[in-house]
């Protein structure tokens, strides 16, 4: 008499981690395809995070074989596991993916505080200087920079300290990710800087001098021209 064969089941933990896996993989495969992985690291990286997560998908493929099976396994002491795979997913769902904006500044940034970046060359024309080259250039020394002309692009902030002829223009560096970001930011005399609005991202001309904050001479950014433009695609400077 031929053994009849044995019962078929659902496999809970066969289904969650199918599920967590395969859920994981898309969440950040999605993030690439709508270009917002650059919110989050630095987009060298970005290759690595597509890679694991096919790798999350081809595992969570290979799970999804066991959900009916005839061994069921055991949920317990599972959950902990779950809870830390299923946290970054369920943030990166319901969070809106969005660059850090002015609120997010720390205080010693502001005002006028451009600390170093790292070793970044500071040769050619000072027209072509993002944000990283001006706070390297005014905490090392490396450079003359009184007089020099500026054409850059930041995000305006609003700091209250700063009378209101002028705003902050401000950038965040990053050399892996956000949780190493530094805030850069400048000041800019600027007659119509109260009517700019907070995290609007503009494109400021001028030459670099001094400017007066609380009553202490402070480098700033004398515009010429300043301009609202789109939030840059790449919104963080990368050392």
């Amino acid at each position: 008499m031929r053994p009849r064969p044995a019962r078929r089941q659902l496999n809970p933990v066969a289904l969650i981690e199918a599920l967590l896996l395969g859920a994981l993989g898309l969440m950040l495969l999605s993030k690439a395809a709508r270009g917002v992985l650059a919110y989050y690291i630095h987009p060298r990286y970005a290759p690595l995070v597509v890679g694991g997560a096919l790798v999350l998908l081809l595992i969570a493929a290979v799970r999804a074989r066991g959900i009916v099976d005839a061994d069921a396994e055991s949920l317990r002491g599972r959950w902990p596991g779950y809870l830390l795979v299923a946290a970054p997913l369920l943030i990166g769902i319901l969070i809106p993916a969005r660059p850090l904006g002015a609120d997010a500044l720390p205080a010693d940034t502001l005002p006028g505080s451009t600390p170093g970046q790292g070793a970044i060359p500071l040769g050619g024309d000072t027209r072509d200087w993002t944000l990283l080259h001006w706070g390297t250039a005014l905490a090392t020394s490396e450079r003359e920079v009184a007089e020099q002309p500026v054409d850059l692009i930041g995000f305006v902030h609003q700091d209250p300290q700063r009378a209101p002829t002028g705003f902050i223009v401000a950038r965040y560096a990053i050399a892996c990710c956000i949780a190493d970001v530094k805030g850069i930011g400048i000041p800019v005399v600027w007659p119509e800087g109260a009517t700019l609005a907070a995290n609007s991202w503009v494109r400021v001309r001028g030459t670099f001098g001094q400017t007066t904050i609380s009553g202490r001479p402070t480098p700033a950014i004398l515009a010429t021209a300043v301009e609202t433009v789109p939030q840059p695609d790449e919104p963080y400077l990368y050392r």
